[in-house]
């Protein structure tokens, strides 16, 4: 395998590069069928203009940043730099990137280790945001606790004046179409973003490591031409073959320390060039971003959203504008959907660089607006279709592209499509009422068709009615005698009114059973008892710890979030009690939260019902140190966000009442008031 060959920006409509990890990827579901491919996410991008930043502040695109940290020699020979920067972001993305992917494919690493094709989580990700880290394009610091939910989160350098954010939006891929026209097979893939959205109002990124790509591996390569490639190789767009290295001296690529949010300042100049650009790199590496919405302290926070698709369209979410998307694809085992990988697929260049003048270019930019609920102004919507077809060329792995300027409408004519569907299905389901309702009639009217044989038959049941008519006259021969029978039962009815007249009466009681909350008492003849077994509370709950009760601390200084074994008591029929003692308390009996308190609440043998509830008292003082008790609850992933992802309420410490020490010891009830929702009403009774 050789480094892929790409062309030079298309000067009209967007262009598409893909990475070689994709490529094997998708190769590896046509050999093996336990492996499947989706295509899962995607991100929007507000890439920075291309210019000299008059301060390193500025994120302006430097392509002299690559290979530059340290030294500030660039790696890039001031001779593969061209005036048209369509052409320098293809060297740079090919020269750079797709060199160093395709040497961590090859194992060509300082650890002698060969490529672990068993990692679900390919290179092509964090090799993506190194490089716009070292072009100058993207900073980082660390998330704080009111923006990420755990540890060692990181997100953007606030924007300012100097600094503009890079990344925008994440979206869902929700329609593939699959297309077969020509001798030719297509992947659509529609990337909508809705009117309803805004920005992403927070992006986390997490560090990811593996055996493919972790700290202190290094990759070498030869000093004069990208991998696979000599000098008898030429390049079909003109672009030059020279490598691109971390560290141009000894033609290497090196992984860093991960988590490192420091930046290095200094200039920039390509060997040759005489106009140094200050610039400030980050040294950050091994960065994927997180998509899980667990992650994020504000979703988590807000009772009303728990998607990051929820998220974009809150009121925190802005207006914001985008020139290139990031495709995501998940990789799973068909045996085992939890053994799973997200990777970034490639990368969609929406329309391609214009210049400015004095060095300076920059890639039209789509504008998005959100309704704005004090204005009433109307925002828009975007719908991005590209059609994908997978070429297994050793040489060049790629995809052909289709960008119209009519995206959105494309999209709108979809959904028109979806909706006559829609429509369709409706009036097929009344016509076939209709028919149904004709057949009925048709049936009922085929009573009154009569053939011979019918007609012969009602003359035969004419003739046993007309006998026994005759029979019944000879029993009421006496014009009295239908008169004195009704008397008789008369006489009868008042004996038995009045009591003169014994009557014994037998009922059949087995009929009758037990039901949830309610005994049926037979033991006293010929009598039924009904007895209400139900008391105040029907169960008193156990925790599945070991302790038998809930922990606030596992050891560690972080509250217990698993949901396997830790912190799930099990729901029961009807009212349901649980009493909370401490279990890590101090010398006085108090027990302080660490983080936030996560009680899961086992719904498998019984579904939370209309008007149930469970209360929780807690027995011993506790303080929060201003942490939420959190309840969550749907064990069985009914509403398919994940295993007791479903929440069900969150208890902040301002809701609590506090005792003279400032200390409490508070009673919560919980109040299923829809059972097909799963809505709730959390009432704090002390």
């Amino acid at each position: 395998m050789a480094t892929p060959l790409i062309n030079a920006l298309r000067v009209q409509g967007g262009t598409f590069y893909t990475f070689s990890s994709a490529s094997n990827d998708i190769s590896k579901t046509f050999t093996d069928d336990d492996a499947r491919f989706v295509f899962s996410k995607f991100v929007l991008l507000d890439l920075p203009d291309v210019a000299t930043p008059s301060s390193n502040r500025e994120n302006y695109i430097v392509w002299e940043g690559i290979g530059s940290k340290g030294t500030g020699i660039s790696s890039i020979p001031a001779s593969d730099l061209s005036n048209d920067d369509n052409i320098n972001f293809a060297q740079v993305f090919q020269n750079y990137l797709l060199n160093h992917e395709q040497l961590i494919l090859e194992g060509s690493n300082t650890l002698a280790s060969s490529y672990d094709n068993k990692e679900l989580s390919t290179v092509s990700e964090r090799l993506f945001w190194k490089w716009l880290s070292n072009i100058n394009a993207i900073r980082f610091r660390n998330a704080t606790a009111s923006e990420a939910s755990v540890s060692n989160r990181f997100t953007e350098e606030d924007p300012g004046n100097f600094y503009k954010k890079v990344v925008k939006y994440i979206g869902d891929i929700d329609v593939v179409n699959n297309v077969s026209r020509d001798g030719h097979a297509y992947s659509e893939v529609y990337l909508n973003v809705p009117v309803t959205h805004g920005d992403t109002p927070l992006i986390l990124f997490k560090n990811y490591a593996d055996r493919n790509y972790t700290p202190g591996i290094e990759w070498q390569g030869t000093p004069l031409y990208i991998d696979g490639r000599d000098s008898g190789s030429t390049h079909p767009s003109g672009l030059s073959l020279s490598p691109y290295y971390d560290n141009d001296t000894t033609n290497r690529y090196t992984a860093t320390i991960f988590g490192d949010v420091t930046n290095w300042s200094g200039t920039a100049v390509s060997p040759g060039n005489l106009s140094p650009k200050p610039v400030l790199l980050s040294m950050m590496d091994g960065l994927v971003l997180d998509t899980d919405a667990n992650s994020y302290k504000p979703i988590v926070d807000d009772p009303n959203i728990s998607l990051i698709s929820e998220f974009n369209a809150t009121d925190s979410s802005q207006d914001f504008s985008f020139n290139v998307a990031l495709i995501y694809y998940d990789v799973y085992s068909a045996s085992n959907s939890l053994n799973r990988g997200r990777n970034l697929y490639g990368i969609l260049v929406l329309d391609n660089f214009v210049n400015e003048g004095s060095g300076s270019s920059s890639i039209k930019r789509f504008d998005k607006f959100k309704p704005n609920k004090v204005t009433k102004l109307n925002g828009n919507g975007y719908g991005l279709k590209f059609n994908l077809k997978f070429d297994t060329s050793a040489d060049n792995v790629g995809v052909e592209t289709i960008i119209n300027d009519y995206q959105t409408f494309s999209m709108d004519l979809f959904i028109d499509a979806s909706t006559r569907m829609q429509e369709a299905a409706d009036l097929f389901l009344d016509t076939k009422k209709e028919i149904i309702e004709i057949k009925n009639e048709l049936n009922e009217l085929r009573q009154y068709y009569f053939s011979q044989g019918t007609l012969n038959g009602m003359s035969q049941r004419l003739s046993e009615l007309e006998k026994s008519l005759n029979n019944a006259k000879l029993a009421f021969s006496s014009p009295t005698s239908l008169l004195d029978l009704i008397n008789k039962n008369a006489d009868n009815i008042q004996k038995i009114l009045s009591g003169k007249l014994s009557l014994n009466l037998t009922y059949n009681t087995d009929i009758l059973k037990s039901g949830d909350g309610l005994l049926v008492d037979k033991s006293v003849p010929n009598q039924i008892k009904l007895v209400n077994r139900v008391q105040k509370y029907s169960n008193f709950m156990i925790c599945k710890n070991s302790s038998k009760y809930l922990l606030t601390d596992n050891g560690n200084g972080k509250t217990f979030t698993s949901t396997t074994n830790n912190n799930i008591i099990v729901l029961d029929k009807f009212t349901n009690y649980f009493r909370q003692k401490n279990q890590n308390a101090d010398s006085n009996g108090v027990e302080t939260f660490q983080d936030n308190f996560y009680i899961n609440v086992d719904d498998k043998n019984y579904k939370w019902k209309n008007g149930q509830t469970l209360k929780l008292v807690f027995e011993n003082k506790i303080k929060t140190n201003n942490y939420n008790i959190v309840f969550k609850t749907d064990s069985q992933n009914r509403f398919g966000n994940g295993q007791y992802n479903k929440i069900i309420g969150t208890v902040q410490t301002s809701q609590l009442f506090p005792l003279t020490d400032g200390s409490y010891m508070p009673i919560i009830e919980i109040i299923c008031i829809d059972e097909n929702q799963y809505l709730f009403n959390i009432d704090i009774l002390r």
